[in-house]
């Protein structure tokens, strides 16, 4: 049994977060949604979490849920649920997705150009060159950029294994890339280009999926996560 999400936080203006244990390998690494409102009110969610009757009647009362991303081939167990309760939403995902989730329908596959309905409230950057396939979005009003796995920022982990996981992944105090991540760029240079794309934004916050949000210095901080890729 999947465990609960917590309550719908506001983390700028137009902008919430959903966070929810969650373990890979065992360690409790934690996993967080974000809703963007769109301009004509309706709702984007990315990297969806468990939705139940609480956080379905939460999210119906910010606005329509128009569009569901999957924003790597790590980041869909809850894509399905998430298309259950809000079957208007349109679901969006790396096509490298496609053969690993054939009972998911997407109705579009992420690129670098924003679907139409999204407008300029979430602008896409897919990282290619990655096992990952991730896209990242930007949200231009409050300068958040929203990640899957390509930063982590695990602060005070719990448990032996949660520790190991961080330690084998060469994972310090500070935001970073952890190692399994880093050995999937299997093509550095076309890896760079998404990450050159990212750094063009006016990046004030960071909100990871997986660790706290970085507030501080976040620009900088995702710099220095991918010095290691000489960017």
């Amino acid at each position: 049994m999947h465990a609960v999400p917590g309550p719908l936080v506001a983390v700028a203006e137009n902008l919430w977060t959903v966070e929810m244990p969650f373990r890979v390998m065992g360690a409790e690494v934690g996993t967080r949604m974000s809703v963007i409102r769109l301009k004509d009110g309706r709702l984007l969610l990315y990297s969806p979490v468990a939705i139940g009757e609480p956080l379905r009647q939460e999210l119906a009362a910010l606005g329509e849920v128009a569009a569901i991303v999957c924003p790597s081939v790590w980041h869909h167990t809850f894509a399905g649920p998430a298309r259950e309760a809000f079957p208007a939403a349109k679901l969006y995902g790396p096509a490298e997705l496609q053969p690993k989730r054939r009972d998911l329908r997407f109705d579009g596959y992420l690129t670098n150009v924003p679907p139409p309905s999204w407008g300029d409230a979430a602008l896409p950057s897919r990282v290619q060159g990655s096992a990952l396939h991730e896209t990242a979005l930007f949200h231009p009003q409050s300068g958040t950029l929203m990640v899957a796995d390509l930063l982590q920022n695990l602060r005070a982990p719990r448990g032996a294994i949660t520790r190991l996981y961080l330690w084998a992944g060469g994972m310090g105090p500070e935001p970073g890339v952890h190692r399994f991540v880093r050995w999937g760029f299997r093509n550095p240079e076309e890896a760079r280009q998404g990450i050159r794309r990212i750094l063009k934004w006016d990046i004030r916050r960071i909100v990871p999926c997986h660790g706290a949000i970085v507030e501080a210095d976040a620009k900088a901080a995702f710099a220095r996560a991918y010095a290691w890729l000489e960017i």
